[in-house]
């Protein structure tokens, strides 16, 4: 994701309806994804976990972590995402989520916030609509607000290296059986996708 001017923050789309088209494709981010949904109600996939949605949830993406996400069927969904790098954004702070993340040695238990995540849910928030707003001293507010929600999703970690990126190595056989699902499918044919032995897979 291309940051601009060195503030390692996305712009957030103001209008970003997510449809209820069948998922077809799955992706990535190199860094962590943030959004709040506005309206609407639907599943997003992370990672194979399969995560209910509606308004007032807040999702919190880790880098690496293969998704997408449809509305209810016969509706569309109003999010607001974006995208941040907070070893960039947080430039000459440290403290020890910081220092997890930066590493890769932790993964987040929590992507989707939970009735009782309104803490996390509403620092997401604050921070799209800062970034949408742009008062006086934003930026500061941001990176505040960054360095909170990063030490609270430290609380619902897991420290797991294997964990981080996943999704990535299996992403051709997710394509794959997306693309196929009518078909017969044989794990060598997914395992051959990827370029690993079927055991592997």
């Amino acid at each position: 994701v291309p940051f601009p001017d060195g503030y390692a923050i996305s712009e957030p789309d103001l209008n970003y309806r997510i449809g209820n088209t069948p998922v077809s494709w799955m992706h990535y981010h190199d860094c962590l994804e943030i959004g709040y949904c506005y309206s609407g109600a639907g599943v997003f996939m992370i990672d194979g976990q399969i995560l209910p949605f509606g308004a007032g949830t807040a999702i919190l993406i880790p880098r690496g972590s293969v998704h997408n996400a449809h509305s209810a069927p016969g509706t569309d969904s109003l999010w607001r995402f974006l995208n941040l790098d907070p070893v960039r954004l947080l430039r000459g702070e440290m403290f020890e989520a910081l220092e997890r993340y930066a590493s890769g040695d932790w993964r987040y238990d929590m992507v989707l916030s939970r009735p009782g995540d309104e803490p996390l849910a509403d620092l997401i928030r604050r921070i799209i609509e800062l970034q949408i707003e742009k008062p006086a001293f934003y930026q500061d507010g941001v990176r505040g607000l960054a360095k909170a929600l990063l030490a609270l999703a430290m609380g619902r970690c897991t420290y797991a290296p294997q964990w981080v990126g996943r999704g990535r190595a299996v992403l051709p056989a997710v394509q794959y059986m997306m693309e196929h699902y009518g078909e017969e499918i044989r794990v060598e044919r997914l395992a051959a996708q990827c370029g690993l032995s079927p055991s592997s897979l």
